[in-house]
């Protein structure tokens, strides 16, 4: 099992399942144990990139296939009914944009907007609130890979940042921010 999170009630957990097997699939369990249940199969060959449980009972996640995954920060946005069924695309990067993958979603405490990496040609990572159509650059990072963006009830957006081309190790960091507007505050 790779990549749990939360259902919004605390009730159940989600993870995916198999993913070195070569088929990955998106799973459900009870917060309390017992039998897991099969939310959706994804793609043979295909890596997890972070899930996130929304209210309204879907699931967003993302994932890379096999030929994408030696690409730096790829990964596409899908959602799925939490009670199961077929994944439907969410968001894909936009290579006008010089977008190259969305991945690590996490929904923010309004319910409705929902954090992600996001990583650009340039090898710029960039974190990104999205609600409903409108999409709010929270900060950038030239060079980085900005991973597992997670709301802290300090005010903070915590993410782990990785720079390979400073051959440093993924290190920890907090974004002061505004959950309300979504905005960064510092």
């Amino acid at each position: 099992a790779e990549r749990p999170f939360w259902s919004t009630d605390s009730r159940q957990i989600g993870y995916m399942q198999n993913v070195i097997a070569g088929r990955a699939v998106l799973r459900t369990v009870s917060a309390q144990g017992g039998p897991s249940t099969l939310v959706c199969n994804l793609p043979a060959y295909s890596f997890p990139r972070g899930a996130a449980w929304i209210p309204d009972g879907q699931i967003v996640f993302s994932f890379v296939t096999q030929s994408e995954v030696i690409t730096r920060g790829a990964g596409t946005l899908y959602t799925v009914s939490a009670g199961g069924g077929e994944p439907r695309l969410f968001l894909a990067p936009d290579s006008t944009r010089g977008e190259v993958g969305f991945a690590y979603p996490n929904v923010l405490p309004d319910g409705k907007t929902i954090v992600v990496s996001l990583t650009t040609t340039d090898g710029t990572g960039t974190l990104v609130a999205l609600t409903g159509d409108s999409r709010t650059e929270l900060f950038r990072d030239p060079g980085a890979l900005l991973m597992f963006p997670v709301y802290a009830s300090s005010g903070h957006i915590i993410y782990q940042r990785n720079n390979d081309s400073e051959n440093v190790a993924s290190s920890v960091w907090a974004l002061p921010f505004d959950a309300l507007a979504p905005v960064t505050t510092g």
